[in-house]
């Protein structure tokens, strides 16, 4: 689902979410990612999903987000959710773009070089593959770290740890 910063639903193809909410002068977009997934007793219930939002380059705000579940095929955890997120932002991605995000295993993963996001034994090297298949995963310059739970002001500024 797509929505716009204020949390109404609308109708644009994710590929042109970028052109559509951002101005033309802006040279770099900056996305926040995130996972979670819920812990019910009973494993076989647990269900994860994703979310990003495209941050206004002036106020950080949210211009839009996107959001949905992960695919039952795969890992039912918050980590899965937040590489998913990830992935998607190559869908949306026109740009240079930086992501943040709070999970240090995405970030790392994230940074690596292409070969290497393959080559990972984890099971995120699946979601490196369809992210590189995406037509935006070449505008992903840097994953940066973020404290969880921030406010959109306090995004502007920030830098790898």
């Amino acid at each position: 689902m797509i929505l716009d910063g204020q949390g109404i639903a609308t109708d644009v193809a994710p590929e042109m979410l970028a052109n559509d909410v951002l101005q033309a002068d802006d040279m770099c977009m900056e996305v926040a990612i995130d996972g979670s997934c819920t812990k019910p007793p009973v494993i076989e219930f647990q269900r994860a999903g994703w979310s990003l939002a495209i941050l206004d380059p002036r106020s950080h705000g949210p211009l839009a987000t996107m959001h949905a579940p992960v695919p039952a095929s795969l890992l039912q955890s918050s980590a899965m959710g937040e590489h998913l997120g990830g992935a998607f932002v190559a869908q949306v991605a026109d740009r240079a773009c930086q992501i943040y995000a709070d999970f240090m295993g995405v970030i790392r993963l994230g940074n690596k070089g292409m070969d290497q996001q393959l080559r990972s034994k984890t099971p995120y090297a699946c979601v490196a593959l369809f992210a590189q298949s995406l037509g935006g995963h070449h505008h992903i310059q840097k994953y940066n770290h973020v404290k969880a739970h921030r406010s959109g002001e306090e995004y502007a500024g920030l830098s790898e740890v």
